[in-house]
């Protein structure tokens, strides 16, 4: 009982120790795969397209859960937004350069874009492609399409990161393919579209490719030259950040608490909770996402306090509980 006392009253008066940033970004190098199977998001030639793709499960983007992104087509760079109809947008700048389809000029379908998920529920993957495709600026100035670029935006459900994967590509030409030192890339929580300020975290890219440095705050910063193939950009969702707009739960959502061996979702909140609940360590560290709801085995955890992050019907919320054995 002295134990459980204990760890009752850290559930109140111990600070939850997490820094202010949600993803945590990270390069490497793997071979480069071309997408096959994918599902067509584009059929026909195109410049500054616009289509919907949905992801086939609910992924966690800063403080919103999406299911579905979008490629607007008032926008050139190649980007995905969190929403189309929403003023203020959250934004995957992929590779941020005015990109065409090479086969443009004589209507000839070249640079298709797919998209495909894969997996059992709880470990998919989306992924969508765009492969062969060309640079607007050299087209509209040259009247050639000689340069390309193939690339892919992965988003995993088990862990919810985002990869960007770069591939094989030609650009004989970067000041005018980018008309800048290299393309724009990174993740931009919230951004007013109309007036195009950020009203949220920023991560972009800047300098060395191959090893590129991080901006958090949004403005106009390019990476000094191109991609090299095979370099994976990863943002890794490690921590719970403190200032996330989360609603901190007095709502017995689980329980007992505190606990054992397993905790359970009470009976009158079942319908309410969105799965995955993610559980977080005093460090902010991920180290549990449990796909079933109802009941979460807690005997693997060593004793202290975590904080449980999950979704329901009226947004996202956070429950601490405090494991003991």
């Amino acid at each position: 009982m002295k134990s459980r006392l204990h760890l009752l009253a850290w559930l109140f008066m111990l600070p939850w120790l997490m820094n202010g940033q949600i993803y945590e970004f990270s390069v490497s190098t793997s071979p480069y795969s071309n997408l096959t199977g994918g599902t067509p998001a584009v059929t026909e030639t195109w410049d500054d397209p616009q289509y919907n793709v949905p992801i086939g499960f609910l992924f966690n983007f800063f403080n919103d859960q999406v299911s579905t992104v979008h490629q607007l087509s008032e926008v050139a760079y190649s980007l995905l937004s969190t929403s189309p109809l929403k003023d203020t947008l959250g934004f995957f700048f992929v590779f941020g350069a005015d990109l065409v389809d090479r086969g443009y000029a004589d209507t000839l379908f070249q640079s298709p874009i797919t998209y495909r998920t894969v997996g059992s529920p709880g470990h998919r993957v989306f992924t969508i492609e765009w492969n062969n495709v060309g640079f607007y600026h050299e087209y509209f100035f040259l009247g050639t399409n000689n340069d390309y670029v193939n690339f892919q935006m992965k988003l995993y459900e088990e862990d919810q990161s985002i990869e960007y994967h770069f591939g094989p590509s030609n650009i004989d030409r970067p000041d005018i393919d980018y008309d800048n030192t290299g393309p724009f890339i990174g993740l931009i929580e919230k951004l007013v579209f109309e007036t195009d300020e950020s009203t949220g975290e920023a991560l972009l890219l800047s300098g060395n490719p191959a090893n590129p440095t991080v901006v958090n705050t949004y403005s106009t910063v390019f990476l000094n030259g191109s991609v090299p193939a095979n370099t994976v950009y990863r943002f890794e969702r490690s921590t719970v950040a403190v200032d996330d707009p989360i609603v901190s739960e007095t709502k017995p959502y689980f329980n007992p608490n505190p606990c054992d061996d397993f905790i359970q979702s009470a009976n009158n909140f079942q319908e309410e909770i969105i799965p995955p609940v993610l559980v977080y360590n005093s460090t902010g560290t991920l180290v549990k996402r449990e796909m079933n709801a109802q009941w979460i085995a807690t005997q693997d955890l060593t004793a202290g306090i975590y904080q449980l992050q999950f979704h329901t019907k009226t947004g996202l919320k956070t429950q601490r509980i405090a494991v003991s054995h």
